[in-house]
């Protein structure tokens, strides 16, 4: 889908309008900063974490992206000025893809170049979700990663995942002084995915 612009009622944060885009891309032609802003604030209001991913009362939705229950496919967003579905786009557009989690440069697939944009993002403390943000909460922490880790995983499996599915509720909490202590058994679970991804790392590294 290709607009001239894109004009929801209400503001940021208070969006009255619904767009669902399912499986498709889009591009917003000559926006500005602030156009960034709004699409990033739409996109956040349709993910809605609170209540599931992608199932929110107002903004940018996405169904199909909510009917995924292994927790692949999301909707992520960057300016343009590349070539984006076979569309030469500039600077100015704002560029909003049906995609993986994790996929931060919006290439259509996950590799060691994203995570590269996620660790950048996360060393520099930076936001937006071509940094690593992909859960639209404004920050880059475990969560992001759980959900890079929990797609890398499993497109490399196949159609047998080797991650440990949570629910969105999961994914999105953040560990506090009185959290409790993981059992043994769950215990090894995580350190051997730790394990996995450092060696990931590693081989990337070489």
């Amino acid at each position: 889908m290709e607009f001239d612009s894109l004009s929801f009622g209400g503001s940021s944060n208070a969006w009255l309008g619904k767009l669902d885009l399912s499986s498709d891309d889009m591009i917003v032609h000559g926006g500005n900063l602030a156009n960034v802003a709004n699409v990033a604030n739409q996109l956040k209001a349709g993910f809605n974490s609170a209540a599931g991913y992608w199932n929110g009362a107002a903004g940018i939705v996405s169904t199909t992206a909510a009917a995924d229950t292994r927790f692949l496919t999301t909707v992520g967003y960057r300016t343009g000025g590349i070539a984006f579905d076979n569309v030469n786009t500039t600077a100015t557009d704002v560029l909003v893809k049906y995609t993986y989690y994790g996929d931060a440069d919006l290439s259509g697939t996950l590799d060691g170049a994203d995570y590269q944009q996620i660790d950048n993002g996360f060393g520099l403390k930076l936001t937006d979700w071509s940094n690593g943000d992909f859960n639209y909460d404004g920050v880059v922490d475990g969560a992001d990663y759980a959900l890079i880790d929990n797609t890398f995983n499993q497109l490399a499996a196949g159609t047998d995942p080797l991650a440990i599915i949570a629910s969105a509720a999961q994914l999105n909490a953040i560990p506090t002084a009185s959290a409790a202590v993981p059992e043994p058994a769950e215990f090894a679970l995580l350190w051997l995915a730790s394990c996995g991804a450092l060696l990931r790392r590693w081989r990337r590294s070489k």
